[in-house]
């Protein structure tokens, strides 16, 4: 029979190491979550904007870019430096160095870089493709146009930083005012206008003629009613006149001009005709109407 405390000192120290592996483990996941190297891992879109340069073989190309979503356009300049010439074991120069520049245009989207450099000397132009590593840094390939068969390898001197996500402002939606319902069913209806409080304005449309109102409503003890009418006779008829036909009599000229308003009074029981002609051609005609 083992002692108690023998059992208790040798499992003691296998608990502790247990413990200690989950810790490890907890650690070391948080630590990577947390990482920069995580977050440059998540990036959607990298900001590849700003002053920043290359170095492709011994050159280093300087680039001045500014970006527009996955537009990338801006100038880029490199230093190609005198030539040396050895005589006698002396090296001497051949001549000064000369600053070569170039418009940019291109994309950055993802992780993916391209862009055209159109370079001053020899009208040449360069493409420079290269993908952006999770650490933020560039590699790719540089070729000339004209021969893309022969490619130089180049990498970013410095790291690209994450861009923002643009915060799209939402419109908050008006309400739509509130319904009238009627207790008796609870359903739901639109109160149509009363003619002889909120009269219905008809569209007028060239050549036409409208009453406003019309389905004229007399007031108790009146005995005549007023209607304003408006017409328009358009541009093709400025001369054209307003006549009107009361029950079966002829016809009367009420105003002669192309466009406008006029104010008349009407009595119930009679039917009024307008027309709206040009030169005894008819453009448009309007009945009024009454109510009580």
């Amino acid at each position: 029979m083992k002692p108690i405390s023998y059992l208790t000192n040798k499992t003691t120290p296998t608990r502790y190491r247990s413990l200690g592996g989950m810790i490890f483990v907890l650690l070391f996941v948080s630590f990577f979550a947390l990482s920069p190297y995580s977050a440059y891992a998540q990036c959607g879109q990298w900001d590849v904007g700003g002053q920043w340069s290359i170095q492709q073989s011994t050159t280093v190309v300087n680039f001045e870019l500014q970006r527009n979503g996955s537009v990338v356009t801006g100038k880029a300049y490199y230093t190609q430096p005198g030539r040396e010439t050895k005589f006698l074991g002396v090296v001497t120069s051949g001549g000064d160095s000369v600053v070569h520049y170039g418009d940019v245009d291109g994309s950055a989207r993802g992780s993916l870089f391209t862009v055209h450099i159109y370079w001053d000397n020899h009208k040449s132009i360069g493409v420079y493709t290269g993908k952006i590593s999770p650490s933020g840094k560039i590699e790719g390939d540089a070729y000339g146009e004209e021969n893309p068969s022969v490619k130089v390898k180049w990498y970013s001197r410095s790291s690209m930083l994450c861009a923002p996500v643009p915060v799209v402002a939402t419109k908050t939606p008006t309400p739509a005012p509130p319904k009238k319902t009627i207790k008796a069913t609870g359903h739901a209806r639109v109160t149509p206008p009363d003619p002889a409080i909120e009269p219905i304005k008809a569209i007028l449309k060239a050549p036409g003629i409208i009453a406003t109102p019309n389905n004229i409503a007399l007031m108790k003890g009146k005995s005549k009613g007023m209607t304003t009418l408006t017409w328009d006779a358009g541009r093709a008829h400025p001369s054209a006149e307003v006549w009107v036909k009361v029950d079966d009599g002829d016809e009367t000229k009420v105003v002669a001009t192309g466009k406008g308003t006029l104010q008349v009074t009407v009595v119930p029981g009679k039917s009024y005709l307008y027309i709206l002609k040009d030169a005894g051609k008819t453009l448009a005609t309007l009945i009024v109407e009454f109510h009580r």
